[in-house]
Parts: C-alpha cells; structure tokens; sequence
C-alpha cells in the first residue's frame, strides 16, 4: 500500500509534481511567489517529506511565516524580474494577489481590496540560483506565480546553467479563466524545455533532457495517486477533537449530576409544545415527573458540600429560589411519594371525610 499523500495546493499542483518526482529523497525546488507556507502551498508537502529549497516572498507577513515554518528553506524577502534594482511592489491586503503590476493593482483596489504600495530589491532567477542553489544540486521543480510578471522572471533566468526538471507557471490572467502562456511560453520552449499538461490554472513543462518524466502527466490527479486534500484531513481531525470533548464531558460528575434537570427540562417543552393535546392527568404526570428529577438534583447539590457552596450563588435568581424553597418545603416523606399521581388521588379520596369503604 502506497502512504496517502496529502495535498496542500490550490489545484493539486504537488500531486502532479510528486508523481513524477516520488523517486527523489531529499529533492530541491524553487517556489518563486511562495506566499503562505501552510495553505495552497505546492511546497508545503515536498517539505514536509524531507525536501528544501529556495522560496521567493516579498510580502512582508508571508516572508515572516516562511520564516517560522521552513527553517532549513532559505526564504528571501525579494522581488523577481528581468533586472536587478529597486521595483514598487503593490501588496494587496493579506491576499496572495500582491503584484509589481500596477494595473492589476489598480483592479483589485477598485473590486475593494486594501492595497499598500512599498519599494523593494528586485533580483533575476539567475542571480538567486547562482547565490543560493549548492554546487551539483539538482532544481527538481521550479513554481512560479506572479500575478502577471511572469515573462519577466523567465526572461531573468539562466536555462543553461540552472535547469529545474520541471516548471510550473501559472499560465492565466490573475483572479480568471482567461489563458496568459502565450505571453512567455516561447521562453521555456526556446530554452528546451516542453509542455507536458495543463490543468485549467497552471502549466506544466518538463526539461527535454529529463523526457523520462513526461508519462507522469498523462492524466490528472486520479484515485491512483492516493492523495487526500488537506481540507478533509482538518476536517477529520476536527471531527475527532469534538468526539473527544464530548466523550469527557459525558462522564463527568457534572453532566451525571444534571442528567435529572436536563430531562426535566425536555419533560417541560413537550408540555408546552403539546400542551393543548394532553390530558390533564398526562400534564400532572409530567410535572410531577419533572418535580422528582428536580427533587434528585437538589437532593445530590444538599449532600455535596463543594456542589453546595457552587450553587449557592443561584439562589440569587428568583425562579430557582423560590424552586429550592419548594422542593425543601415538600422534602417531608408523605408516605406516598412513590405512588402515580393517579394512584394518590384515590389514596387522599379515601381518607378524605365521608367516604366509605365497600367490601369487595
């Protein structure tokens, strides 16, 4: 059995990648526009199996993040381009629409997003790869995402002397469907490499060197892969938390304790709900049935002096004041509290005066 992969980006793009690249112990990738390091990450699952790799975020509280949850990534706080220099990037709330164009910058603050505007170090691909990528370290996969620069980071790489076996880019216009690939695909094609599968958001290109990868992207994601999106194992995980805390409090004193007034509490709403349909001997069975599990709950607070000294400060409200003055004024065994409310009817029938018994 193949262990379960789970799923963290938005269009299982890692399930795509880990197909093909499952082989590889210890792997590297590129993500250029990591914003989070957790949710609709492509890397995050790569990580989490032992890779690392270089993660390109100039977003200041994202940078922070990938700070935190990749210590053996190297995570720089830059912009990419075909130059090096200063650039004005458009940080768009905390969305992962931050872009260096300003028209789409312009579109998102006109749809209501808060846009902040801060100048920041733009560097090439070339120059990261050459800075940071080890000596002999295979680039398994590079991701880019951009929100519409990408032609300008593909024009800054250098695809002779560092070649990811496999690029991803996200090949539409932001926040649609309309496709953006014909805008920079000549680059990866005129530098070798080939595209092998498109997935509605994304396109996927391998090296033609590496052709031995190309039958990984015959189809899309399929039962086959045995992934499951992290979505549901959150919401499985939540689902076990609840079960958990609901399995404590069921065998706490507490729940036992009030097990009588939550009883007589649904006792009292089926009265009121169907108050018109009962009879009058049901309505006083219910009530007395409701008095006998309020007369226990009392009866186990009177005995447990902690309980006691807890509830002390609900003999401030009138309504259980004048219950508890109730239930100790008719705590006195009558010597038929066991009856049916029927059957003690016909008891205080027979003792009341000029009734007479006859022989059977």
């Amino acid at each position: 059995m193949k262990r379960t992969f789970v799923s963290y980006a938005q269009n299982f793009e890692d399930v795509m990648l880990w197909r093909a690249l499952n082989h590889v112990e210890h792997g590297f990738y590129i993500d250029v526009g990591a914003c989070s390091p957790d949710e609709l990450s492509v890397t995050k699952a790569f990580y989490d199996g032992g890779w690392r790799g270089i993660n390109i975020e100039p977003h200041p509280e994202y940078h922070r993040q990938l700070q935190v949850a990749r210590p053996r990534d190297v995570n720089l706080r830059v912009a990419l381009g075909d130059r090096t220099g200063d650039v004005t990037m458009h940080f768009v709330s905390d969305t992962g629409l931050s872009t260096i164009d300003a028209a789409e910058a312009a579109k998102r603050a006109r749809e209501g997003y808060s846009v902040v505007d801060e100048v920041v170090t733009q560097e090439t691909l070339a120059a990261i790869c050459a800075r940071h990528v080890p000596p002999d370290q295979p680039v398994h996969f590079l991701k880019v995402d951009v929100e519409g620069s990408e032609r300008a980071v593909l024009l800054g790489g250098d695809w002779d002397s560092c070649r990811p076996w496999i690029v991803v880019v996200e090949a539409t216009r932001p926040t649609t469907q309309e496709p953006s690939h014909q805008d920079w695909e000549d680059i990866l094609t005129s530098a070798g490499y080939g595209f092998v599968y498109g997935d509605g958001l994304d396109r996927f290109y391998v090296a033609t060197e590496r052709g031995d990868l190309r039958p990984a992207f015959a189809s899309p994601p399929n039962t086959f892969d045995h992934f499951v999106p992290v979505s549901e194992v959150e919401s499985a995980a939540r689902a076990t938390h609840a079960e958990a805390k609901l399995a404590a409090i069921l065998t706490t004193r507490t729940w036992r304790y009030t097990r009588p007034l939550r009883a007589a509490a649904r006792l009292t709403r089926l009265a009121r709900a169907k108050g018109r349909r009962l009879s009058g001997d049901a309505k006083r069975a219910i009530r007395a049935r409701s008095m006998a599990m309020a007369r226990t709950l009392f009866s186990i607070v009177r005995g447990n002096p902690r309980l006691r000294r807890r509830a002390a400060v609900f003999k401030k409200v009138p309504g259980v004041l004048a219950l508890y003055r109730r239930l100790n004024h008719a705590s006195k065994p009558t010597g038929i509290t066991n009856l049916s409310p029927r059957a003690q009817r016909i008891y205080q029938d027979l003792k009341a005066p000029g009734k007479t018994r006859h022989a059977s």
